[in-house]
């Protein structure tokens, strides 16, 4: 930890010590973003912070046709994506419609198909219609597996890497529809065998039989006790929670007008509610009804307002 040198070698004031609020953090609320591991076509590619990179072999010969992760976390639930024209697998556009949980469509999606995901027309299967118009047996909303994952040396003990301080820690990495039964069956092969998926590290490649992204997931080797620590540590953190949970598509805030001051509207009354039906003769009522008081929409505002806003506008 670096040490901090007072102001010009001046401490800071004793009134400081006990009588700061107790959230006098600059940094309460504010999260920072997470790096998406994605691919185009069989291109593996790492996004953060805006800028998209290509991962290419180490010996400069083209891009890499695997990468080397522990997979630290998955969601119990599958997410789905729904794009109204032809999807393209590993595509990173904004969705018509999608859901991060699976159960019901994102707040923030344009154009939602359906209130609940088990019902709509497009999670059917064989609503999804092909490149050339033809219908097919799969579904036009698309299952994807999202996983919080982290780079990984395949070759020697490196926890520092698992930290993955370029890219921003754990990374999401969307698993694509066609792949999710090769991820279920890795998943219990190793537990089987007594191995976490988080205590090793997975080589996920792209199946050179087919010609659309599909993975395959294959061991590599055990992670070292150093490097379990760290990984633990990544998994009970916050941002592994926002990698497979928060709304990836949702559209940033807009920023919000200036504020512009006006003249005060002049003052509205309000007419008085009407009298009250009379009563028929031979009838009584145990209650007196009396009308509500009247009001005014818009008050003049008192004078020392009026001054305040003369004083702004003139400055």
């Amino acid at each position: 930890m670096t040490n901090v040198i007072p102001f010009n070698q001046q401490q800071v004031s004793t009134k400081f010590r006990d009588q700061l609020p107790a959230d006098n953090d600059l940094g309460a609320g504010i999260q920072g973003g997470y790096g998406v591991m994605g691919y185009k076509g069989k291109v593996w590619t790492a996004k953060y912070k805006g800028e998209e990179q290509p991962l290419m072999r180490p010996d400069g010969d083209g891009p890499r046709n695997s990468i080397d992760a522990v997979i630290l976390k998955a969601p119990a639930v599958v997410s789905k994506i729904f794009y109204e024209g032809v999807f393209v697998e590993g595509s990173t556009a904004t969705p018509d419609c999608w859901s991060t949980n699976g159960v019901t469509p994102s707040p923030a999606a344009a154009k939602k198909q359906n209130d609940v995901c088990i019902t709509c027309p497009k999670n059917a299967w064989g609503s999804k219609i092909s490149q050339d118009g033809k219908p097919t047996k799969g579904k036009a909303c698309s299952d994807a597996k999202r996983l919080a994952i982290v780079p990984a040396n395949p070759t020697k003990e490196d926890p520092d890497m698992l930290r993955n301080e370029m890219w921003g820690g754990p990374m999401l990495l969307r698993v694509p529809a066609a792949s999710l039964q090769d991820l279920a069956k890795h998943g219990e092969r190793m537990k089987a065998q007594g191995y976490p998926y988080q205590s090793f590290i997975t080589k996920i490649a792209f199946d050179p039989k087919e010609a659309y992204p599909k993975f395959t997931f294959e061991p590599v080797r055990p992670l070292t006790d150093a490097e379990a620590d760290v990984v633990i540590e990544l998994v009970k953190g916050a941002q592994v929670e926002r990698v497979i949970a928060a709304e990836e598509f949702a559209p940033q805030l807009a920023t919000a007008a200036p504020a512009v001051f006006t003249a005060p509207l002049p003052a509205q009354s309000v007419a008085p509610p009407p009298p009250p039906p009379p009563v028929p003769a031979g009838l009584t009522t145990s209650a007196t009804w009396s009308p509500p008081p009247a009001t005014s929409v818009a008050m003049a505002p008192p004078a020392d307002l009026e001054a305040e806003l003369d004083a702004l506008l003139g400055s």
